[in-house]
């Protein structure tokens, strides 16, 4: 893109498929509806800051594409700009988007992380739709409007953080989401949904949820808030539970994994991980672990050594939850249900 210019024109790169790398020059302030769509070689590339709008389907089916960042000058960012960018994992919006809008995820196979502004008050219909890669998301305190199957088919995520100010959920945001052990909701009034104003039209939020794991989705919400959330009907397959219930959960697992560690023999790399999972879930103790060490000999012979592993000071990569209620123990990426220690 030639320095000089100030924007770049609907469908200007549209099917080019063998670019690879592009870098858009200071002094750009809209990219074009299309304006990279189908580039399918294209592996990064770079929004500086200045850049106001980003079109509808800018980058849809850029799908070597691997993460973006889109920066706190951009007000705007159309319906489906990033669809279907399959190889996309993660994805950091500044300040400065106040709405994720209609797609603009969808089918984002990889997608496992996405960082959301505190000023984003909507999520679009179908904006992360498809997403089966995605296992948490803590939505931000403004978000007021979920909008319809918003997260559709995201059957790799077990957990959802929404927001007090939730007023209102459209058609079944988060139908198929069939991994979804948990949605925790802050607010202690439900919000509204079209199944409540239209009773003849199913809408459930939580349609098809929790089907591939042990007693179903469970809706955590506030002490005080149990029965007016059963009364919401937002399914029949979900039940709802005070928040205290992971403390419960939480005691449980870190007693259950202390003892089954200790004197483990692992590898060094997955004793760091054993020593992270720990120290998400709040265990102060030093488990006394064997780390095996691989030989550089032709036979690859091993020899162990013992080792105490340093529990507080583990890098927050993963969170062990397990829950002896439904028999299951679970090891996931990036879940928030126990948060990493600063």
């Amino acid at each position: 893109v030639c320095d000089g210019a100030k924007t770049i024109k609907d469908g200007m790169f549209e099917d080019c498929i063998g670019m690879e790398e592009v870098s858009i020059p200071q002094g750009v302030t809209t990219v074009g509806d299309s304006a990279f769509l189908r580039c399918r070689a294209l592996r990064g590339v770079r929004i500086p800051l200045g850049v106001e709008s980003i079109g509808n389907y800018a980058f849809g089916g850029c799908s070597a594409m691997t993460s973006v960042v889109i920066p706190s000058s951009v007000s705007s960012v159309g319906a489906y700009a990033f669809s279907t960018c399959s190889g996309l994992t993660d994805v950091t919006i500044s300040d400065g988007v106040t709405s994720i809008e209609m797609g603009v995820f969808t089918n984002c196979s990889s997608l496992t992380n996405i960082n959301l502004p505190s000023g984003i008050t909507s999520i679009g219909e179908s904006a992360f739709s498809n997403c089966s890669s995605l296992t948490y998301i803590v939505l931000p305190n403004d978000v007021n409007y979920i909008g319809s199957f918003a997260f559709k088919d995201c059957s790799g995520l077990t957990y959802i953080s929404l927001p007090a100010k939730l007023k209102e959920m459209d058609k079944c945001p988060f139908e198929g989401c069939t991994n979804l052990e948990y949605a925790e909701f802050l607010g202690t009034t439900p919000p509204i949904y079209p199944e409540q104003k239209y009773p003849s039209i199913p809408t459930y939020p939580f349609t098809d949820c929790g089907t591939d794991i042990a007693g179903g989705t469970i809706l955590l919400v506030p002490d005080d808030a149990v029965n007016t959330y059963t009364e919401a009907r937002y399914t029949d397959n979900v039940v709802c539970e005070s928040s205290k219930y992971l403390s419960t959960i939480k005691s449980t697992a870190l007693n259950d994994i202390e003892t089954a560690m200790k004197g483990v023999t692992l590898t060094q790399n997955d004793a760091d991980i054993v020593a992270t999972c720990l120290a998400n879930i709040g265990s102060t103790n030093d488990i006394s672990i064997i780390i095996i060490e691989k030989q550089k000999t032709p036979k690859n012979q091993y020899s162990s050594k013992s080792s105490k592993v340093g529990i507080r000071h583990a890098p927050p990569q993963l969170i062990w939850a397990a829950s002896s209620e439904r028999s299951k123990t679970h090891l996931s990426s990036t879940n928030p249900l126990y948060p990493p220690l600063e």
